[in-house]
This record gives structure tokens, sequence and C-alpha cells, in this order.
């Protein structure tokens, strides 16, 4: 039996491909092993780390130099935020649609499962990072702007905590229960992981929809 109809699929290979004859493609390999995996989250979060313990340094040496400090903060805020809606954006829209559509749906899930920790990472470091410096901004705030703004940002960092560290690990013990997304779509685990990835899915959208708020909110001030 060649290689093609062995009994061991490879879930990594795109739908499209498939239909062609083994050896057409060269090997692609697809994925990380769990080293490199390690590696990467470390990497990772020692560059989050770093770019967030400098922040006070970077404002100290600004604000020294005779930079106006508020002006300075808050084209970080606003930085912040283009990267918060962009980055939620450019995975829910097209990251996650794209690799669903060239692979199978078990196969799709598996990688974005692995994309997943950091994403999390990702919205939690950036929410977390608006709270800080939206106080320092506070000057080019009127009352009702800065109060919805503390707000929109207090409920962001409560909704990835939430996700971060209570649903997505609840999505993955679940994601475990099933063996297949593509079978048995009545099991009791696929119902239960249908409500918790709706939920992931709702809070997901209310993310985006809570930076594009304060995104409008801080680009319409009058400096």
């Amino acid at each position: 039996m060649n290689e093609a109809g062995s009994g061991t699929d490879n879930f990594l290979v795109p739908r499209r491909h498939l239909h062609r004859p083994c050896g057409s493609y060269p090997p692609q390999p697809v994925g990380m092993s769990v080293a490199d995996r390690s590696s990467a989250s470390l990497l990772a979060k020692t560059g989050l780390m770093f770019c967030t313990l400098s922040l006070p340094l970077i404002f100290d040496i600004i604000e020294k130099s005779g930079y106006n400090m508020t002006a300075f903060t808050h084209s970080v805020y606003t930085i912040l935020l283009a990267l918060w809606v962009g980055g939620i954006s450019l995975f829910t829209f097209i990251v996650t649609p794209d690799i669903f559509r060239a692979y199978s749906r078990d196969a799709a899930g598996e990688i974005v499962g692995e994309l997943f920790p950091h994403y999390f990472l990702f919205t939690l470091v950036v929410s977390i990072l608006v709270l800080l410096v939206l106080p320092l901004c506070r000057p080019l705030f009127g009352e009702a702007a800065f109060r919805w703004s503390l707000t929109l940002a207090i409920i962001a960092v409560a909704i990835t905590i939430f996700v971060t560290f209570k649903l997505y690990p609840e999505i993955r013990r679940v994601k475990q229960e099933v063996h297949s997304f593509q079978e048995l779509p009545e099991a009791p685990a696929r119902k239960t992981f249908r409500k918790l990835h709706a939920v992931s899915a709702t809070l997901n959208l209310l993310l985006l929809a809570d930076g594009v708020t304060l995104l409008l909110i801080g680009t319409s001030l009058k400096r």
C-alpha cells in the first residue's frame, strides 16, 4: 500500500491537495514540535514582558526630554487600540476562516487550537496596557468620555481574564472528549462544545466592539 493509501492520514494536508497523486508536491511540514512551540511561547511572553516593563522607562526619558507627555501617551494609547482592533479582526475574519477553508474541520480545529493561547495572551496584554495608559491621557478627555472609556477598558480586561483563565480551559477540556467534529453531531460533548464556542465567539465580538468604541472615542478628541 502506498503512502497516500496508508491507514494514517496526514491531517495537516489541505483538502485541495488530497486528490493529487503522491509525490506531486514536496513535503510541506505544517505546525511545530513541542519544543518549538514552547520556545515560541516563551519568546512571545518574554517580548511582551519586556515591552510592558520598558514603558515606564520610555515615558521617563521622553518626559525629561521636554516632549509633551500627554500627547505621547495618547499616541501610545491609540496604537494599542489599533493593535487591539486590528489583531482581533485579522484573527477572526481572515486567519481563522482561511484555515477552515484550506483544511478539514478536525485539522483546522487542531491548527487554530495551537494559535488560541497566543491570541488570548495578546488580547489580555493589550487590554491591560490600554487600561494602564488611559489614565495618563485623562487631561485630553472630557469627564464623560473618560468615564466611558475607563468603564469599557475595565470590561475588556474582565472579559479577557474570564476567557483566558476560565472559558478557554473549559473548552479545551470538552474538546478532548470529542473524537471527531465530522461525526456524531448530537453527541453530548459536541453539544457542550457548541455552547461554549458560541459564548467564546460572542465575547470575542463584544471585545472587538469594545475596542472599536474606545478607538472612536480616543480619536475624536480635540488636542
